[in-house]
């Protein structure tokens, strides 16, 4: 049987940067997206980037908090 394990990362999102990643600096994750603040988008890279940096499926990462801010938090769910 499998179980649902989840974490939380805070990050600081880039919109409209020329670089696309995310990287760790002073102990903080930065995400850096092309995408701009614009309908929700610079949030939907951010989703897929953190997916893709922690090997899960976009449909298991959430933004929980945020959604407005530069500050965001995102919940990862795990399978074990």
């Amino acid at each position: 049987m499998k179980q649902n394990s989840s974490i939380t990362v805070e990050a600081r999102i880039h919109p409209g940067s020329t670089k696309r990643g995310i990287e760790y600096r002073d102990g903080t994750c930065h995400i850096y997206t092309h995408a701009k603040p614009v309908a929700g988008k610079a949030n939907d890279d951010a989703v897929k980037l953190v997916a893709e940096h922690m090997g899960v499926r976009k449909r298991n990462v959430t933004l929980i908090k945020g959604e407005w801010s530069k500050i965001k938090v995102f919940e990862i769910k795990q399978n074990v």
